[in-house]
């Protein structure tokens, strides 16, 4: 934690980390910096598949 800083938050890659392969920052993809209604509809999506599997891995499997 000696290396926190509070109120420096960015959604960029961290200083002087290279951003893998295939991933898209942020800034490139969306120019204007709003969300297209397309993208937020797919990350609605996205957000319920993610509580659904997380149900499903944290119920108990059942007793053969």
């Amino acid at each position: 934690m000696a290396s926190f800083e509070p109120g420096t938050a960015s959604s960029g890659p961290a200083p002087g980390v290279a951003t893998p392969p295939g991933i898209i920052s942020v800034e490139s993809s969306v120019p204007d910096g709003q969300l297209k209604p397309d993208v937020l509809s797919e990350l609605r999506l996205l957000k319920e598949e993610v509580l659904r599997l997380r149900g499903m891995v944290g119920r108990p499997s059942p007793r053969v």
